[in-house]
């Protein structure tokens, strides 16, 4: 059986960064930690849900080596969802006994608690946003 990697974009920032290219919605903090965004935040979820559901029966996906959740700035996204997330990959498709399931963040997102979080979502590495503390690298890029 073919094995085979996901990558989740989760698009979702607090602002747009210059050097980055990739597709992300400015959100902004405080919107980001209103209770409104949650609807939002679910409501992504399960489109995301449909998608991947679709992607893994018009691929064939049946084994998972690798997860990698991508942004944006995905330790914006509650880690109840990301457990969610997880939780509904394993349900559709076989997952590697060795899976690494990747997570990016910035380090203004992490705490005792959110790492305690996606631990037990089913996190194992996490992709740690360095570059936001060096403001000339920032200005190079």
């Amino acid at each position: 059986m073919e094995t085979k990697s996901l990558y989740i974009h989760i698009p979702f920032c607090t602002s747009k960064c210059t050097y980055c290219d990739f597709y992300s919605i400015p959100v902004g903090k405080k919107f980001a930690e209103c209770n409104k965004t949650y609807k939002f935040f679910k409501d992504y979820l399960s489109a995301l849900k449909n998608e991947i559901y679709y992607r893994f029966s018009q691929f064939d996906i049946q084994l998972l080596k690798t997860i990698y959740i991508g942004g944006g700035t995905p330790s914006l996204f509650p880690t109840d969802f990301i457990e969610e997330l997880l939780d509904f990959i394993k349900q559709n498709v076989q997952i590697d006994s060795s899976i690494e399931i990747t997570m990016e963040a910035n380090p203004q997102d992490i705490s005792k608690d959110f790492l305690y979080e996606i631990k037990c979502a089913g996190v194992n590495r996490l992709s740690v946003g360095i570059q936001c503390y060096n403001d000339s690298v920032l200005k190079t890029l």
